[in-house]
């Protein structure tokens, strides 16, 4: 069975970003930014939406290159 190593591939891309710059992809608000957070979060553990679809690229990339049949 096919593998995608996720973690492999996002901490590779995270190392690249380096730390600034990766907080781009985390849940990061500033106090006011969002009704979630009032008091805004630095959070290096969730994705954002931004996050999440680069991820989700990933896998994407990975499985057209594996050639998995997905849904099929």
């Amino acid at each position: 069975m096919p593998f995608i190593d996720l973690c492999g591939r996002s901490a590779v891309a995270f190392k690249e970003m380096g730390y600034a710059k990766s907080r781009e992809w985390l849940t990061w608000l500033r106090p006011g930014e969002s009704p979630n957070y009032p008091e805004g979060i630095e959070d290096n553990t969730h994705l954002n939406e931004q996050g999440a679809e680069a991820v989700a690229q990933m896998a994407a990339d990975a499985i057209g290159k594996l050639n998995l049949k997905i849904g099929v």
